[in-house]
């Protein structure tokens, strides 16, 4: 099912940061919403025409499947930059814009045995599949394992999805600012992600990392955790290349 499209609506559209939408659609036909499923942390792939040439760009889902049933709405985080397509369609207010949808995709997923503790690091809107993720961790889990979500943003203003990771008391959560300069909030700190896994007690025969955002990033923790030597099975990650959103 994964090569089927699917035509989808805008339901809702919420700005959560300066510089960042929380895109909510539906599904146009009933049945094409009754078969789509996807486990926490898969993308999809977004379809739509611009000047009639059909761009398509890659979301991580950023509502839980649980959220998804009951709601009937799918939700995924679009960053805006410069001149990019996608960010000129989805920033006017009209809602009738033809989209399609493909898949899911992608393997960052939770462990189905879990032996550690886990860390999930995300830059912007990476951090949209732990989002779906964190709701699928279980009582169980946080009984004998801890989690850790960094988050990574230039600046506090383009901070995402913080409120929800809050309502998560049992989970650690460290906010990294890389050009803020007057830091109040708490749990942030100043600087990259890389920086703050310094802080992190990491069991490379036990933890499980996850990184998701910006390909440099990726790349730059993909040589540490080698490094430190976490396995490619301990080490789950999902990079979108740039294409001009």
């Amino acid at each position: 099912m994964q090569n089927q499209r699917y035509d989808v609506k805008i339901h809702n559209k919420i700005q959560i940061s300066k510089n960042t939408i929380l895109l909510n659609f539906k599904f146009i036909n009933n049945k094409d919403f009754e078969v789509f499923n996807f486990i926490a942390g898969q993308f999809i792939q977004l379809f739509f025409v611009v000047d009639g040439k059909e761009y398509r760009r890659s979301y991580s889902i950023a509502n839980s499947p649980e959220n998804f049933k009951q709601t009937q709405a799918l939700e995924i985080a679009i960053s805006f930059v410069e001149n990019g397509k996608a960010s000129e369609l989805f920033a006017q207010d009209k809602v009738d814009i033809p989209i399609q949808i493909r898949g899911p995709f992608g393997l960052l997923t939770l462990p189905k045995v879990v032996s550690g503790n886990l860390i999930f690091i995300g830059t912007g809107t990476g951090l949209a599949p732990y989002r779906s993720m964190l709701q699928n961790l279980t009582v169980d889990f946080l009984n004998n394992y801890s989690a850790t979500i960094i988050s990574g943003f230039r600046y506090e203003n383009e901070a995402i999805f913080q409120q929800d990771f809050n309502s998560y008391d049992n989970i650690k959560k460290i906010v990294c600012l890389s050009r803020e300069t007057n830091i109040k909030s708490q749990h942030t700190v100043k600087g990259r992600v890389q920086q703050a896994i310094k802080m992190l007690d990491l069991n490379s025969k036990t933890d499980t990392v996850y990184l998701c955002g910006n390909p440099n990033m990726i790349d730059d923790l993909l040589v540490y955790f080698k490094d430190l030597n976490f396995t490619s099975k301990q080490i789950k990650r999902e990079k979108y290349i740039y294409s001009g959103h």
